[in-house]
């Protein structure tokens, strides 16, 4: 066949394919798939034959079909910018003011004031130095011309691209919640499971502070701060914003990265489709991206995991964005839903290593606490050390392996090395910093379990327990009047966390303030038995030992019904009837390998007990010194 009948083959071909694009310009979801579908061609193939006949991948080719019509639509003053938006399928406003901007180099917004020149300047075929030439021409000075001109506009694109590139080094960031492109429940789900899912891949970048979803879930659809105000909330220096859509068996995500500080600019957006199945090297594809536009270099060892082939099933992803979505939640009954969810993701697919990660930490979170459960944490060893065994580099394995050394096996050593291992792998693992801070705390290394506290606080700054731990180190450590400060900072942002005054308490008590401690306590809106031990122990101090015994009857009324931990009976029979009826409690926790019995080596009210020989022996026993 001559070159002459090749390139009207050619032509017809893209005229073709630029046709049916114009057919469901309207169509948000329509892309990479439904286009291969509608010219009967596999994505990789006419992904290639793109490739080789424009230079394009085929969702670029979409997109600036979409921003030539847009701009012819705006040139007639056919609508509104947001009105145009959807007419050539964007979802959101905001996203095609984002697009056509990188296209044109100015907003929508200015093409009437624009409208003479945009005229002279833009042919009816795709135009921008970077773009390809779809309309072929058979003169061959024409064709030499417009080679020339191709170079010239990939120099300028070269220096272009530059420019976007982020002003400075980013060291924090944040990712808000991903919209879903429909309202279906099921899309909800997953968005938010997708969202979760990024931040912790990220999260493996090291000199990068990534905040927790937890804390970016408050800026979602509905909040009418700017982006400025969210940045200077989490304290980050640039946003991404996105929209999740998935289908059968495949996805599509876009995402805008926007620096805010030192000034607000968008450095790039880019849109993936992918099957679910290869969602897992999606996402490393997406943190490279990131990665190479905020000016970030990873290690090699960085780069060797984000380049490592991974797939995963759809069915058996989606049960785990499910069970990570429940979980997320944060309430009992969003923790059951989601363990249920991983469950049936193991079900699905024994040899992913993802779901066993999740449900391991989900048992150590659930098995660490006032009522610490030795049944869960049996559970979250056993799946941590499955995931491990599946993929060595799962941080919540390694995470959640430190949870269960850490508070039921007072295993210090191998708690260390496991959250060593988890922060090495993911150095945003806002767990691992959290819980390592008390393993510091009891090794006596202060300024590491405050440094720990703190970063935990940094990568999810909105979550209050975090902010109320590093308030309880300075309390325990003797930083008095930092530690009130915290829990003051912390009731200004969060009036109902009355815990805090717990906290405050702790204080006055060890300061023996003991009538502001009793009140403080007193502030707290409900009574367990750790705050029952502290009350009764302020009123023996107080001169009101009936009040106490009284508070010590009701202690054991409620052990009846319900757990009553020895170690804060201990506490209350310190202060009534000295060391030698602590002690009872305190041997009768460590039987039970009781939280928080380990840690009254650094609690106040327990310092008189360090020259008893028994008490001295009780921690040796728990391999812990003085």
């Amino acid at each position: 066949m001559s070159a002459l009948g090749e390139l009207n083959r050619d032509e017809v071909f893209l005229k073709e394919l630029k046709q049916i694009v114009l057919d469901n310009i309207t169509n948000e979801q329509f892309g990479v798939v439904p286009l291969s579908q509608e010219i009967g061609m596999s994505r990789s193939h006419l992904y290639r034959k793109l490739q080789s006949l424009t230079g394009q991948s085929i969702s670029n080719f979409i997109r600036e079909i979409r921003m030539v019509e847009a701009m012819k639509l705006l040139s007639k003053d056919m609508g509104s910018v947001s009105e145009i938006a959807y007419q050539v399928g964007f979802n959101t406003p905001s996203y095609f003011h984002k697009c056509f901007h990188d296209y044109y180099g100015y907003p929508p917004g200015e093409v009437k004031k624009m409208n003479d020149k945009v005229k002279k300047k833009v042919p009816s075929i795709l135009v921008r130095p970077k773009n390809r030439i779809i309309s072929f021409i058979t003169n061959r000075t024409m064709v030499v011309s417009i080679v020339a001109i191709m170079f010239i506009g990939l120099f300028i694109l070269e220096h272009t691209s530059n420019s976007l590139k982020a002003s400075n080094e980013i060291k924090s960031i944040a990712i808000l919640p991903l919209k879903p492109f429909s309202k279906d429940k099921d899309q909800s789900y997953l968005a938010a499971g997708m969202h979760d899912a990024i931040i912790g891949e990220l999260g493996k970048i090291s000199g990068l502070r990534v905040i927790s979803k937890t804390s970016t879930l408050p800026f979602s659809d509905n909040t009418e701060k700017t982006l400025p105000d969210i940045a200077k909330e989490l304290g980050v220096q640039a946003i991404i914003e996105g929209s999740v859509f998935i289908s059968g068996d495949s996805l599509r995500l876009q995402v805008q990265l926007i620096e805010v500080f030192p000034n607000e600019r968008h450095l790039g957006s880019q849109e993936y489709y992918e099957q679910i199945s290869e969602v897992l090297s999606l996402q490393s594809e997406l943190v490279q991206n990131i990665a190479a536009e905020i000016n970030v270099n990873l290690t090699p060892g960085e780069g060797e995991l984000f380049n490592k082939k991974r797939r995963t099933d759809k069915e058996t992803y989606k049960h785990y964005l499910r069970g990570m979505y429940y979980l997320n939640k944060d309430t009992k009954a969003g923790f059951n839903e989601g363990m249920g969810h991983l469950k049936k993701a193991i079900e699905s697919d024994p040899a992913d290593p993802f779901a066993y990660a999740s449900l391991a930490l989900g048992y150590a979170i659930s098995g660490h606490g006032q009522n610490s459960k030795k049944h869960v944490m049996v559970r979250a060893k056993a799946a941590a050390q499955q995931a491990l065994l599946l993929d060595e580099n799962m941080a919540k394995a390694h995470t959640a392996l430190g949870m269960v050394y850490l508070y039921n096996e007072w295993d210090w050593e191998n708690a260390k090395k496991e959250f060593d291992i988890a922060l090495k792998i993911n150095p945003n693992e806002e767990f691992a910093h959290a819980h390592l801070a008390w393993l510091y705390l009891l090794s006596d290394e202060k300024e590491s379990a405050i440094e720990q506290a703190r970063l935990a606080t940094e990568i999810n700054p909105l979550y209050p327990t975090y902010q109320l731990w590093l308030g309880w180190m300075h309390q325990i450590i003797g930083n008095h009047e930092i530690a009130i400060k915290e829990m003051e900072k912390l009731l200004e942002f969060e009036p109902n966390f009355s815990f805090a005054h717990y906290i405050i308490g702790n204080v006055y008590y060890d300061q023996e303030r003991y009538l502001e401690a009793l009140n403080e306590y007193e502030k707290i809106g409900w009574k367990n038995d750790m705050i029952l031990s502290s009350i009764g122990a302020a009123n023996v101090h107080l001169g009101n030992k009936k009040k106490a015994l009284a508070i010590l009857n009701e202690m054991d009324s409620m052990s009846h019904v319900e757990f009553v931990n020895p170690t804060y009976l201990a506490l209350l029979q310190l202060a009534l009837k000295g060391k030698d009826s602590a002690m009872v409690y305190l041997n009768q926790a460590y039987q039970d390998r009781l939280y928080p019995l380990p840690w009254v080596k650094c609690i106040g009210p327990f310092n008189s007990m360090k020259t008893d020989a028994s008490f001295v022996n009780l921690l040796k026993k728990m391999n812990l010194d003085l």
